[in-house]
């Protein structure tokens, strides 16, 4: 007997941990790199009451080698999930995961559940085949990678149970398996399809995703299916068919029953027998019922159900539909403060669901908020799209705009060609304004710049600052053990009051647990917010045992303070300590943490009584409540939040302690020089300027050299007595070195300032372009001189190649995209992802590649190459059109990328994010590849390609890629105006990634900001690189075309 006959699945014991913490330590390399230690005590903490229905391990000799974790599926309903699986790296190959997921296919029959679900990456294309062969199906999503199992289901059916005596359900499947998403398309619908075969016994049976349920079953007798050959979206208020179609191919008659069941969303009356003897078609008749919000996509959706009994045997049919608002409306204000008695242009958005053109005519009611220019507004909107019109308003006062808008299709106004009714708000804040009330989506109280939102759907409270997105808080959990069950109960009562802070109070009966749970929110001008919870009891009967209550918060930590075993600990110091896993929340040594986030300070505290914990990527508190008696009422502890209240983390600490420190607490310009402008591409010579902005005069030495004697040196003496503010000087350009960094210092009275400038001299050598057909398709070229660049329409929208003196610095995989990492498709070179639109929808949406030549702000005529992408499939996306350009200059190292937005979806943009991805070939071997950047404490750091995965921010925007291979080193450089900017390295992969979110109504052309590559030996100076951010191409006057043309 081998050791792999001795692996065994058994559910997890305490005594397993440290086994468990070892296969995890030797796992790294599964999940692109980490570095992060567990331990036995750290297993067993985490598994102490943990939520799990049960945890599968795979053990050889008492030895870990695999764990599948196994639970209710808490995003939707009707399922159980696998939130995680591993097997030891050194025992892949040997069918464990294989049989880890079959033992949670089973576990999931024998409870009685129709589904198993569970989410991976689109690299992962070794477990997706396992994944498929047991059953399950990958949904086509753009958010993320997530599949369906329905083998239970399957098997729960007894119209097929009979045929399973015969086949297995695992060995016997004959679907095709392949690493990429499933389903067929027809009328906007998904149809996942199973197919089994043994000798002469076949079984086929399809399922739609949205409803999760049986709509066809063929086998060796006979095929029955249900069809509704109209659309997957379906207005409300409507009846629409459903099709049965039955084929009897035995020659001896069929019996066959049809008993439709209705449900909340979905009426249904199909009542019919029916005897087949060949062929026969049975329509019925359903009408979707209104609906009070949109349907999440990726839930279960209402389905058309009906019971058919074949030959007295019966199967479930479910056919799930999208029930849509005939018509909706969508009302955005300017993304800014708006003052009273501003004029403002409001954009109104309507969505059309019809199947024909309809005019809509509505009015929008003058308040004490807000008064319309035209209450009166009348738009047709094509069918199945959306049009939208601005709206002229003056804001009155501050507050909530919200208001039941009637929809009619005639203008008259009638009863009869009344649509519907919908609330549509708008929340309009100021400085010194305070109030609360109900929006159409929350519950809002708003005092001075910030405000507080309370979802009426999954009671999450998100807190602002003026319009930025602070943090979230979440409903709690009750227990032991936890559940998410109660996350979605709407609040009975909500109201509002002022004391010295907004005060919202929000009432829930959870009559389950016998309780009434009142969520207090209080929050203050200065941006404390204080939410706690009041929790009475409902039951006559006695209560023996404690209730539980877990609350949660979020705080990311990728700019943060930690009080960390009495020390204290600024997570933006050395490599990369974002991740919540490399900290023990029990070493947490006070009752507060703080962070720095893009747009405001964050703080929170605590109780000093309780202990902070986490449970999953969120901290967490515990409260024990006693309950006995019925009308006994509790309150927890007060959770506290600061926003934007303390710049520093010391004075928060104060605040938190409530007491102060005699110590000191350590967490370990005016001068304007102008080189050319700011121009930092120069031909035949340089001018220089100093301003000195401060009532000073400018007295001393000014010194100019270069470093690569592109300019001769040269002092010039500033004297007092010419009462200089400004100095200025032209320099002759004495050669074309490729790059020069000019260095100028000034020897002042009292000080001496040295600054330098980055130069590129250029040439007068043309760019040339060329077009080189290959088997791969038309290959567009760019040369400089220097750089030659590359993109093909055939292959992707990108720039697949990037050489220096004919070396190449980009990793592609051209000519073909494939599975790399965590991507699947990857690509590779320079590349857009656009938020919302995954890799692989994208490569399906038109594009072209030209030429192409367009002037900057600063007269620089740069020339390149511009890929356009027409979108075209994707709902929200449809009629947006976006143009990457990569553009040089002669004879420098440096490629310029920026985007531009063609923008005619009809409706507002709020944003369009994007990331561009570029992913470098610095080394023939990965583990020679290096990525240098400075923190945001200015820290030198070195990430090392091909050994552990770091996905880390870098503030200052400037990367350096290189290698022990070369001498050179590519230079990014992404603007400060973007979103974000990241280095990504991991065993596969060396990449930078700079996040672009762009805002742009309807018929709006929006320009990105641009970024830069350089490729050069020298040693460029980070201090030198700012004038690069001069540069601008949101201008009129460009060469060949007012916006700059593809040639």
């Amino acid at each position: 007997m081998t050791q792999m006959d001795n692996i065994q699945i058994v559910t997890y014991e305490p005594r397993f941990a440290a086994s468990i913490a070892e296969m995890w330590n030797a796992s790294h390399e599964s999940w692109g790199g980490d570095n992060t230690v567990q331990t036995e005590q750290m297993i067993l903490k985490e598994h102490h009451n943990h939520t799990h229905i049960d945890i599968f391990l795979a053990v050889v000799a008492e030895e870990v080698v695999g764990y599948c974790s196994f639970s209710h599926y808490k995003e939707d309903t009707g399922a159980l999930y696998i939130p995680l699986l591993n097997v030891r790296p050194d025992y892949h190959g040997h069918k464990i995961g294989k049989r880890l997921v079959l033992r949670a296919v089973e576990e999931t029959l024998q409870r009685g559940w129709p589904r198993l679900d569970l989410y991976t990456w689109p690299g992962n294309i070794k477990a997706v085949p396992t994944y498929k062969k047991a059953g399950f199906f990958w949904e086509r999503r753009d958010d993320t990678t997530h599949l369906i199992n329905l083998i239970p289901s399957v098997l729960q059916t007894p119209a097929v149970q009979s045929y399973f005596e015969h086949m297995d359900w695992y060995t016997d499947s004959t679907r095709d398996i392949i690493t990429e998403p499933d389903g067929r398309q027809e009328y906007g619908f998904d149809y996942f399809t199973y197919q089994w075969s043994k000798d002469d016994l076949h079984l086929k049976m399809e399922y739609e995703r949205t409803g999760r349920g049986l709509r066809l079953i063929e086998t060796n007798d006979y095929k029955i299916q249900a069809t509704i050959p109209v659309a997957h979206g379906l207005p409300f208020g409507t009846e629409y068919p459903i099709v049965y179609e039955i084929i009897n191919k035995t020659g001896k008659p069929l019996s066959l029953e049809i008993r439709s069941i209705s449900n909340n969303a979905v009426s249904f009356d199909l009542q019919e027998s029916k005897t087949v003897d060949t062929h026969a078609t049975i329509e019925g008749q359903f009408h979707i019922m209104p609906i009070e919000e949109e349907q999440d996509l990726f839930q279960t959706h209402p389905v058309v159900e009906a019971e058919l009994v074949i030959n007295g045997k019966s199967a479930i049919f479910k056919i799930g539909v999208e029930p849509k608002f005939p018509v909706r409306l969508k009302l955005q204000a300017p993304h800014r403060m708006i003052m009273v008695g501003e004029e403002v242009q409001l954009e109104l958005t309507v969505e059309n669901e019809y199947d024909q053109t309809v005019t809509y005519y509505m009015k929008c009611p003058d308040d004490d908020i807000l008064s319309f220019q035209h209450a009166e507004v009348a738009i047709e909107v094509p069918a199945r799209s959306r049009q939208a019109v601005t709206l002229t308003a003056t804001l009155l006062s501050y507050g909530i705009w919200h208001h039941s808008i009637s929809i009619y299709k005639e203008k008259s106004y009638t009863a009869d060609s009344k649509v519907l009714d919908q609330y549509i708000s708008l929340v309009f804040s100021g400085i010194s304004s305070s109030f609360g009330g109900e929006t159409a989506e929350d519950w809002v109280i708003s005092n001075g710049q910030y405000h507080v939102c309370l979802n009426k759907i999954n009671n999450k409270l998100a807190i602002y600052k003026g319009l930025e997105s602070i943090t979230q808080l979440f409903h709690p959990k009750f227990g032991l053990p936890y559940k998410n069950e109660f996350q979605k109960d709407r609040a009975s009562k909500v109201t509002f009051r002022q004391e010295e802070a907004m005060i919202l109070e929000a009432e829930y009966n959870l009559e389950t647990l016998h309780i009434l749970l009142t969520t207090v929110v209080e929050l203050y001008p200065n941006g404390i917010v204080n939410r706690y919870y009041k929790v009475k009891n409902t039951s006559e009967q006695e209560r023996t045992e404690p209730l539980f209550l877990k609350e949660h918060f979020r705080l990311a930590l990728e700019d943060s303070v930690i009080p960390y075993r009495h020390q204290y600990i600024h997570t933006a110091k050395g490599s990369d300590a974002s991740a919540t896993d490399y900290w023990e929340v029990s070493d947490i040594t006070e009752n507060w943490l703080f962070s720095y986030t893009p747009h405001a300070t964050y703080g929170v505290t605590w109780s000093a009584d309780q202990t902070l914990i986490t449970d999953h990527w969120l901290y967490a508190l515990e409260h024990s409540l006693s309950l006995s008696k019925l009308g006994e009422q509790v309150e927890t502890p007060v959770l506290q939040l600061a926003i934007g209240t303390w710049n520093d983390w010391q004075d928060f600490r104060t605040f938190a302690l409530q007491k102060s420190s005699a110590d000191t607490l350590i967490a370990t310009s005016s001068l304007e020089l102008k080189v050319n402008q700011g121009n930092p591409f120069a031909q035949q010579s340089l001018h220089v300027e100093i301003t000195e902005y401060k009532n000073v005069i400018l007295e001393g030495t000014l010194s100019i050299a270069s470093q690569f004697n592109s300019v001769e040196p040269n002092q010039y003496e500033l004297n007092r007595t010419l009462e200089l503010h400004d100095f200025e000087v032209q320099l002759p350009l004495q050669s074309a070195h490729e790059i020069d960094v000019l260095r100028l210092q000034l020897d002042m009275d009292s000080y001496i300032l040295k600054e330098q400038r980055l130069v590129f001299p250029g040439s007068e050598q043309a760019i040339t372009q060329e077009i080189i057909s290959t088997e791969h398709g038309d290959i567009h070229t760019v040369r400089n001189g220097v750089l030659e660049f590359q993109a093909s329409q055939s292959f992707a929208p990108t720039v697949f190649s990037l050489k220096y003196h004919g070396v190449e610095w980009l990793d592609s995989s051209f000519p073909q995209p494939v599975a790399k990492s965590w991507w699947n498709p990857w690509i590779g070179g320079m590349t857009l992802e656009v938020h919302g639109l995954s890799p692989r929808t994208l490569l399906e949406e038109e594009r072209s590649v030209e030429f192409t030549e367009i002037k900057d702000n600063l007269g620089n005529v740069w020339s390149g190459i511009c890929i356009t992408v027409h979108i075209q499939n994707n709902v929200k996306l449809k009629g947006l059109s976006f143009q990457q350009y990569y553009v040089t200059l002669p004879g420098v190292p440096v490629l310029c990328n920026f985007i531009k937005l063609d923008q005619h979806t009809g409706t507002t943009l709020s944003p369009f994010g994007a990331n561009h991805f570029s992913f470098y070939k610095v080394s023939e071997e990965i583990k020679d590849a290096k990525a240098y950047i400075k923190n945001t404490v200015q820290e030198d750091v070195i990430y090392k390609a091909g050994k552990v995965q770091y996905e880390t921010e870098v503030k200052d925007r400037i990367i350096r890629f290189g290698s022990n291979e070369r001498k050179e080193k590519l230079l990014f450089v992404d603007h400060p105006e973007n979103e974000s900017c990241a280095v990504f390295v991991n065993t596969h992969l060396v990449a930078s990634v700079a996040i672009a979110n762009l805002f742009a109504n309807n018929n709006e052309q929006v320009w990105g900001k641009p970024q830069f590559y350089i490729i050069s030996d020298a040693e460029i100076p980070d201090s030198t690189l700012s004038d690069l951010f001069n540069i601008q191409f949101d201008v009129r006057d460009t060469t060949n075309d007012s916006e700059g043309s593809p040639s």
